[in-house]
């Protein structure tokens, strides 16, 4: 494979690079397990025909090491975390929070769970095209694993970020579609505080930490960082069992009812994106999250 690599970055993680293949901006991405790289082929190929998924262009090695070639997407949501202080808006919170359990409804059709749901691996619309900042993408599949061949309580080697991890992931046992959901309200908590869920004690160790996630309990850790919106579809998470699909149009709709409730209309508004635009200017597909909300039997919001 022809790779012209350009910079060295950390765009969105250690480890990777910036290049060209056939004159188009890519990022390769160095790879330290063999696994890890089988999981990322694997998954991007299925993933191919979907938007908002990383295209593969292929695998090849970079300063001797195997590294996996995608093309180049825009920022890490982490930094445009950090350039509010870490604490997003709660319109800006749901709208993260529906285009995600969109694309985890995708990557968990074609017969995978992400395993590693944080800021760094969410990215917000293409390279160098302002006009697809509305739109988010999901990266990294290096910790996927196959939600219709394991059990619960098998055990697996490894695990992701501890901070979004949920109390399985944690423990190194087999993950489910409702543990990516698990994770999707630790982040929300974490892009609408600033805090890391399960983080009381500044100078408690890390095996304090991970013995509160693995005991943690979802409901509480909401209503403890002041998250009380985010109670009832916490709930419908975990009414899921294991191997039991997640009811996505009905999380959707959880989602809206937070902005509902507080008699705030859904537009789709985020905070990096200058207010009036998202409405206007936003894709079309972006758009279109919202459209099947119309029809769930839900009461209305009063």
């Amino acid at each position: 494979m022809n790779i012209t690599v350009t910079e060295i970055t950390s765009i969105y993680s250690i480890n990777t690079f910036a290049c060209q293949h056939n004159s188009q901006p890519c990022i390769a991405k160095q790879v330290s397990k063999d696994i890890h790289l089988t999981n990322e082929v694997e998954v991007l190929g299925l993933l191919k025909n979907i938007p908002n998924f990383p295209r593969l262009v292929g695998v090849t090695k970079i300063l001797g090491k195997k590294s996996i070639v995608t093309g180049r997407l825009g920022e890490a949501l982490s930094s445009y975390h950090e350039d509010v202080d870490c604490m997003f808006s709660l319109e800006t919170c749901v709208t993260i929070g529906i285009q995600m359990i969109f694309l985890l409804e995708q990557l968990h059709e074609v017969g995978y769970v992400h395993g590693d749901i944080k800021p760094d691996n969410i990215i917000v619309g293409d390279y160098l095209d302002g006009s697809t900042l509305a739109t988010l993408k999901l990266i990294d599949f290096g910790l996927s694993t196959r939600h219709d061949n394991v059990s619960e309580g098998m055990s697996r080697n490894e695990t992701g970020n501890s901070a979004m991890a949920s109390p399985n992931a944690t423990a190194l046992r087999a993950i489910c579609r409702r543990d990516d959901m698990i994770s999707l309200t630790l982040l929300m908590i974490h892009l609408y505080t600033g805090h890391i869920p399960g983080d009381r004690e500044q100078d408690e160790s890390s095996w304090d930490f991970m013995l509160r996630r693995i005991e943690m309990d979802l409901v509480d850790e909401c209503r403890y960082f002041y998250c009380s919106f985010l109670v009832e579809f916490a709930t419908e998470v975990l009414s899921y069992q294991f191997h039991e699909k997640p009811n996505y149009t009905k999380l959707r709709f959880l989602m809206t009812k937070m902005l509902l409730q507080k008699d705030i209309i859904p537009r789709g508004q985020l905070d990096w994106i200058p207010f009036g635009v998202a409405t206007s200017e936003m894709s079309e597909s972006s758009l279109r999250r919202f459209e099947d909300l119309d029809n769930i039997e839900e009461p209305r919001i009063n």
